[in-house]
């Protein structure tokens, strides 16, 4: 796994597998135009994967198959034992089967109608060892971590933990600001409360009535604060530490 300071300075190897030949095809020309990424090898059915990992070990698998459900799950569970981070391309994954695969190491799932850049994006950040999902998904995600459905949850909220070093005892300080044991502010701990509930950026800035650049400012310093790199992160570590749920009004 590749690391926030020298991914730029590496190439990211990539097991590309796909039974449509004209998805694969572009996806490979896609990510071989990206100078820091590099496909490896191609699979044109389940049975290519696992030995085509084996061979070439590349730090990310973009899985596109029709195949049953039980196979993709033992498929991705495959991946993720090789220590290889598993993407799924896929526009008819439902909000539970996505966190089902998940839960067998799934480390990102990106519709097929996403862009170029947002398909690059997405193997950057499972190369980095972050969890690739839309907002929607965070959302549930969350969830299930906060009703104990999942207690695998409880690893990536460790993870993120045992990255922060700020340990000082929270108290409320005249000026208005919350010192927690991470620092952060009433308006970050607010960002933080709106994330939890699904929002978006833009309507965190009209709620607050900031703008969605500032939102970002915010998000990027809690994000710092803290030591994770994506929003499941974020939310999942700001729940095993009692961070949502406990935000103050806006002023």
């Amino acid at each position: 796994m590749l690391n926030k300071q020298n991914i730029r300075e590496s190439t990211i190897s990539v097991l590309l597998a796909s039974d449509f030949p004209v998805l694969r095809d572009g996806v490979n020309k896609l990510l071989g135009n990206s100078p820091d990424v590099q496909v490896v090898a191609c699979a044109e059915a389940e049975n290519e994967v696992l030995s085509l990992a084996d061979t070439h070990k590349p730090l990310v698998a973009v899985i596109d198959l029709n195949i049953e459900p039980a196979a993709l799950s033992d498929l991705i569970a495959g991946l993720s034992s090789r220590h290889i981070a598993p993407l799924l391309m896929s526009d008819v994954v439902d909000d539970a089967r996505s966190l089902e695969l998940l839960r067998k190491g799934a480390r990102g799932i990106i519709t097929r109608r996403a862009t170029p850049e947002m398909l690059c994006k997405s193997v950057r950040a499972v190369a980095l060892g972050d969890t690739w999902v839309s907002r929607r998904i965070t959302t549930r995600l969350v969830q299930s971590f906060q009703s104990g459905l999942y207690p695998e949850l409880a690893e990536l909220a460790n993870a993120a933990a045992a990255q922060s070093t700020a340990l000082s005892t929270a108290q409320v300080q005249p000026n208005g600001l919350l010192q927690n044991r991470f620092g952060l502010t009433r308006r970050e701990k607010q960002m933080l409360e709106a994330l939890s509930e699904g929002m978006a950026n833009k309507d965190i800035a009209s709620h607050y009535g900031i703008s969605e650049c500032t939102v970002k400012h915010h998000l990027t310093r809690v994000f710092d604060k803290v030591g994770v790199y994506s929003r499941l992160e974020l939310l999942v570590f700001a729940k095993h530490h009692g961070l949502i749920g406990t935000a103050h009004p806006a002023a």
